[in-house]
């Protein structure tokens, strides 16, 4: 199901996938830097759980922020991963839109391109089907950070009980994949994880229809 949305004005210096043939070579081993299904089993059990506010006593999680608009709201817990750096997990609950809807137009990333001034470029690298793809990104930080590059591999799945789930997770090799250079100050992002799922709220009003977006991120 498609989202009626209005794309408005391309960000700057912003690069489409036409042109991402001239990169690729076909039959790479990008594919051996998908995350096990131990990991995947892992990030599922972990997206499943969705506190209520503050994180349940004894957990790792602790609220970091908590937000509210109209027709959303929005709430972020963090705990301890490496080096100094935390995981996030946030809980965004949205009315007047469906998960389909939702899915649908979050992983359009073409039309991303178009609505997110911080995209610089986008590069799809390799599609091997079966909604796994190996991605380029370049985008802007507030100055003074250099401009952030991430190549990943993406997988989506769908599950009739539990709703949408796309994770994405950085590659540190794909020999046959040649990846952009770009002039300039940069930093490439070596270590990276997204985990998303998103599924309908069934105890929404059917007319008011209710989505929750649940995400973990870390970098």
């Amino acid at each position: 199901m498609e989202m009626d949305v209005d794309e408005g004005k391309p960000g700057p210096s912003i690069n489409s996938v036409t042109n991402s043939k001239e990169r690729v070579t076909s039959n790479s081993d990008w594919e051996n830097n998908l995350i096990t299904e131990e990991d995947t089993d892992e990030l599922k059990a972990q997206l499943m759980e969705v506190p209520d506010g503050e994180a349940p006593e004894g957990s790792e999680w602790e609220l970091f922020l908590q937000r509210e608009a109209p027709n959303l709201t929005y709430t972020v817990w963090k705990r301890p991963w490496k080096n100094g750096l935390n995981t996030y997990k946030s809980a965004t609950l949205m009315t007047g839109v469906t998960a389909p809807q939702l899915f649908s137009f979050q992983s359009d990333d073409a039309l991303r391109c178009k609505w997110d001034g911080n995209v610089l470029e986008y590069v799809k690298l390799a599609d091997e089907g079966e909604h796994k793809e190996l991605q380029y990104w370049r985008c802007k930080y507030p100055c003074p950070m250099a401009v952030r590059e991430y190549v990943y591999a993406k997988q989506s799945f769908y599950e009739e009980s539990t709703g949408f789930f796309s994770i994405s997770n950085s590659v540190e090799s794909a020999t046959d994949i040649e990846v952009p250079t770009r002039p300039g100050r940069s930093h490439r992002v070596s270590s990276y994880l997204t985990a998303t799922r998103i599924f309908d709220k069934t105890d929404a009003d059917a007319s008011h229809p209710q989505v929750m977006l649940v995400q973990i991120c870390q970098e």
